[in-house]
């Protein structure tokens, strides 16, 4: 089952590499929202992706972010890829690595899936460790549409701070 689950991994970024070697075509906008915790609090921050007119239908993303200031605990699918519990989307990686500070996460579409009425794409649930600021970034990120055509892709970060709980 592994040396499975190892080969779709390996077949998915090949496709997406040969994939992005295509020139660029059309436009997607690619944000990450900003949120304020407590120390030692949980929250969430979602990140979003629309390709306006043309359909979404594969992305690559590499999230940075400063693992002394949060600790990133769970990802959860959105639908702006397609409906996951329909079987409309595989997704080849979803992994928070808290030591180096990266979220990686790939997804495909399968087939034509329904129009997706949401730009969600997943949401990232963080603990606040210590008082600061990190920014959100999108150190990685390819974006194609249906016929997995690339996408030109305006990023927008966010902005994640931390801060002590006032006395009271």
């Amino acid at each position: 089952m592994r040396v499975i689950n190892v080969l779709v991994r390996l077949a998915l970024f090949v496709f997406l590499v040969g994939v992005f070697s295509v020139t660029a075509q059309g436009q997607a906008v690619f944000s990450v929202t900003s949120a304020d915790l407590q120390l030692g609090e949980s929250g969430i921050f979602e990140v979003r992706l629309s390709c306006g007119e043309v359909r979404c239908g594969l992305i690559a993303v590499t999230l940075s972010f400063d693992p002394t200031l949060i600790k990133a605990n769970e990802i959860t699918l959105g639908t702006a890829l397609g409906d996951p519990a329909r079987g409309e989307v595989i997704i080849a990686e979803s992994e928070v690595d808290n030591e180096t500070g990266e979220i990686r996460f790939a997804a495909a579409v399968i087939g034509t899936p329904d129009a997706s009425s949401s730009d969600l794409l997943f949401t990232v649930e963080v603990e606040g460790l210590r008082d600061g600021s990190t920014s959100i970034h999108a150190a990685r990120l390819e974006v194609g549409d249906l016929r997995a055509v690339p996408l030109t892709v305006d990023r927008l970060d966010g902005m994640l701070t931390v801060g002590s709980a006032s006395p009271g």
